[in-house]
């Protein structure tokens, strides 16, 4: 057994060590054992976010990087923190923000408990290197997010072309001013 899953074992079986303690077939020593477990097992306790809207967008010039853009949707209890991503057909995805004109990269990103993060033009993205000749637009790629605690989110993002018409309002919005 991994290291790291012992504490959660151990969890897992609190109720029922608790149960074998008070083994006298009485309802009521059933009921406090159950009563005084801190295992939480609601439906949302441990509920894993959920990607949408997701869209990897090609680059207007070849060999320069693409972007990433999606929805995470926690309807977990406690924040889920986003520690890595990769994106089929691509060699290196990382996670930016842009501040202040200045874009910086994000080692993590958490999403709240009970709410979304957004991965948009101007704010949160992510950024995307060695994408494959490969991939054509309305193709459908993974998406493969890792959470702290070792989870992993799937998703597909539909790929899109940054044709000339928009991509200077691309420029403007997401990447206008950058200092990189």
């Amino acid at each position: 057994m991994r290291p790291i899953a012992l504490p959660f074992a151990i969890a897992a079986l609190a109720p029922a060590l608790l149960l074998l303690a008070g083994c006298d077939n009485s309802g009521s020593n059933v009921e406090a054992a159950l009563a005084s477990s801190s295992v939480d097992n609601s439906p949302t306790a441990h509920a894993l976010p959920v990607l949408t809207r997701g869209r990897l967008v090609l680059p207007a010039v070849a060999d320069h990087p693409a972007v990433a853009y999606f929805t995470l949707a926690n309807q977990g209890d406690s924040p889920a923190i986003v520690t890595n991503v990769v994106i089929e057909g691509t060699t290196n995805a990382t996670m930016h923000e842009t501040v202040g004109g200045t874009m910086q990269s994000l080692p993590t990103a958490t999403i709240p408990a009970g709410g979304l993060l957004n991965f948009e033009p101007g704010g949160k993205h992510v950024m995307v290197d060695g994408v494959s000749p490969s991939l054509i637009v309305n193709q459908k790629v993974a998406a493969t997010l890792t959470l702290a605690d070792g989870r992993r989110v799937l998703g597909k993002l539909t790929v899109e072309s940054q044709g000339l018409d928009d991509a200077a309002g691309a420029a403007d919005s997401a990447m206008s001013g950058m200092k990189m």
